[in-house]
């Protein structure tokens, strides 16, 4: 497994790691120790965006999951196969929030993980 994307939040020491085969790595302590969370085979995860202890990551196939508990946990956002929808999904955090731009929806996520299906411009 191999590290693809990183992201700190940039009022704590907390971050994830995100990577081949459905890899998940958090750290508490600014990087110097990192707990994996994930390490079954599954999507490729491309991107992460962390806000608080909460993250949201996307894979290759356009999927997206958030977590609001460090890691611990994950729920499906976006899924393609699902939806019906494709394109690259894309994640950013602004405004005290992630936003999830995937599936032709928008959606944002705050720092207690509740998510909210926004109107799409």
């Amino acid at each position: 497994m191999t590290p693809l994307a990183l992201a700190f939040d940039p009022r704590s020491d907390f971050g994830v790691a995100v990577g081949t085969s459905g890899a998940v790595w958090t750290s508490e302590d600014a990087g110097v120790h990192w707990a994996n969370h994930r390490d079954s085979v599954g999507d490729t995860l491309v991107s992460v965006v962390v806000l608080d202890r909460v993250f949201a990551m996307a894979s290759s196939a356009g999927r997206v999951w958030v977590s609001s508990d460090g890691g611990i946990s994950v729920r499906v956002v976006a899924d393609p196969t699902s939806d019906g929808q494709v394109g690259e999904p894309v994640l950013w955090v602004a405004g005290g929030a992630i936003w999830i731009r995937a599936t032709g929806r928008l959606w944002s996520v705050d720092g207690d993980g509740d998510l909210v299906e926004e109107e799409a411009p």
